[in-house]
């Protein structure tokens, strides 16, 4: 069927105008609205109508170093605008450096932040946007690197740059389950939501849900799927991909010299984010009538705890691997690096052994003392490790690497081309059992180096000043006094932004995905103090 005349001619005329202001800054409206645009239907080309709102994003006939064809782009796009407020013009778009490095991840494999070339990888991309100077010219970069990018490598090095860039603090990306719900939702229940879809329109009807069934990676036959609504939380994994962003691993050499790895105790921090999801998860066992996590302190045994997910990242993308149970780690040869259960072994031992010795060894030979101020922080960077490790060729990898090993430890080698499994990326690795055995055995570590420490004494623990009579919980729906009191509810995903169900949807109609998940009845605490003078000094 043939475009609208008035349409073409009305979008044309005012994409040729656009051109005329080339130095016009975009507002801030316009730079979350491309934002939105470049993540929206990441497996479809960047200059397809965006999201419910068909959303266009325009560019100059000077920008042929983001597409080779403009003219039939601009042809395609003039016959799908249906509202012109629902357009964006980028104009004068600079020549972007050579791109050739993101060949080397295809875009329907899956993006690991764990693994060696990835990062490698992630680093350059994201040095790429860190350096322009301007952020709308950033903005511009990046939408002319997005259809040649891995979708998830695009999204991290995205979501990396808009944290860490101090003139994007005024800029919002949608919640990366809008973005990835594949990394959230079974994928059967998605190609329900995409059958249900076509008949609600059919039928005339506004609104599609589609309710994500509670035991849907397995069965209470696995005493560990009884946790399951806890691993597989969908903020929880969110929270866990968030800290990842906030507190990276790898630092672009980025020509602002803006500092995104060496934060205040970032190490220490290491440790104890992951501390308390470990106990949180042993109370939520104990509640379950079951022991606490067992570590996974001998590598040479196997993973007794099997997964599968039930996960497809999205349309165009492998889905995510499952793993049986008792399988054992072995040598790893896969991409552009090789690595064997002793290197694993090695790097652990080492780092017991500076415990044992109170200071580590720097890539100098000089020495550094684990003391209570700040060895933890030292230890920190060094078991993640992060690029802070005092010397990450001798204590090497150890936590990174355990997520690799986990997550391709049905497919070591690459034999049978298979993909990773969760434990391979930040927002999906809660989902393992097996993410909180290896987190249990990196707190051991941890919890070895705090038993040589010498005990707190009386004045550093002690507060003469204040005197707390009271402390207690009032929750918003009781009148009794601690109680906390816990519920099932249920929540929606949207997926208007995530999928292109029907090539020409209508943008009135809303899809959505409805799962469980476990929530408590808001509280505050009530504490009481009390201030006391010094002895001398009037109250």
């Amino acid at each position: 069927m043939w475009p609208n005349i008035t349409w073409v001619f009305i979008a044309t005329f005012m994409f040729a105008t656009s051109l005329q202001t080339t130095n016009a800054k975009m507002t801030i409206e316009n730079r979350n609205k491309l934002i939105h645009a470049m993540t929206t239907e990441l497996f479809e080309p960047a200059f397809l109508p965006k999201g419910p709102d068909r959303l266009v994003v325009k560019i100059s006939k000077n920008a042929n170093h983001c597409y080779e064809d403009l003219r039939a782009i601009e042809r395609l796009q003039a016959a799908t605008i249906n509202d012109l407020s629902n357009i964006i013009y980028l104009s004068d778009i600079r020549a972007i450096p050579n791109l050739d490095f993101l060949k080397e991840l295809p875009r329907d494999e899956l993006f690991s932040i764990f693994m060696p070339h990835h990062q490698r990888l992630a680093s350059k991309l994201i040095n790429l946007l860190m350096e322009v100077g301007d952020v709308d010219e950033m903005l511009q970069r990046a939408y002319c690197i997005r259809d040649k990018t891995n979708p998830g490598l695009f999204v991290y090095a995205l979501s990396f740059v808009l944290v860490h860039r101090p003139d994007c603090r005024s800029l919002k990306m949608r919640s990366l389950a809008h973005i990835f719900p594949g990394n959230f939702i079974k994928s059967s229940e998605l190609e329900v939501a995409q059958h249900q879809m076509t008949i609600d329109i059919i039928n005339q009807k506004d609104e599609t849900v589609v309710e994500q069934p509670f035991d849907f990676s397995g069965n209470d036959l696995d005493p560990e799927h009884w946790l399951s609504y806890f691993r597989e939380d969908v903020f929880m994994n969110l929270h866990h991909w968030h800290w990842h962003i906030w507190y990276p691993f790898i630092d672009p050499k980025n020509a602002s010299n803006i500092p995104v790895v060496d934060k205040d105790r970032r190490g220490e921090l290491f440790y104890y984010m992951h501390q308390q999801v470990i106990a949180r998860y042993n109370f939520e066992r104990l509640s379950n009538r079951l022991p606490f996590v067992e570590p996974f302190d001998d590598l040479k045994n196997p993973i007794a705890d099997g997964y599968y997910s039930k996960l497809n990242q999205g349309l165009g993308s492998k889905p995510w691997a499952g793993r049986p149970k008792n399988l054992q780690f072995q040598n790893l040869n896969r991409y552009e690096f090789k690595i064997s259960v002793q290197d694993l072994l090695r790097w652990k031992n080492r780092i017991l052994d500076a415990i044992i010795q109170g200071k580590v060894r720097k890539a100098d030979n000089t020495e550094i003392e684990l003391n209570a101020n700040t060895g933890i922080n030292i230890l920190g960077n060094m078991v993640e490790s992060s690029v802070l490790s005092v010397n990450k060729k001798f204590y090497g990898d150890l936590h990174n690497m355990m997520h690799v090993f986990t997550a391709l430890s049905h497919d070591p080698d690459g034999r049978f081309n298979e993909d990773m499994g969760v434990m391979g990326e930040t927002s999906t690795a809660m989902r393992d059992p097996a993410f909180y055995k290896v987190h249990a055995m990196v707190d051991n570590i941890f919890n070895s180096f705090k038993e040589t420490l010498p005990p707190y004494t009386v004045p550093e623990l002690n507060f003469p000043a204040v005197e707390v009579t009271s402390i207690s919980l009032q929750s918003d729906q009781s009148d009794v006094l601690n109680k906390l009191e816990t519920h099932w509810e249920k929540f929606t995903i949207s997926l208007n932004r995530s999928l292109d169900f029907l090539g020409e949807p209508n943008g009135n109609h809303i899809v959505s995905i409805k799962t469980d998940r476990l929530q408590h009845v808001p509280f505050q605490y009530n504490i009481k103090a009390v201030l006391s003078p010094p002895k001398g000094e009037n109250p």
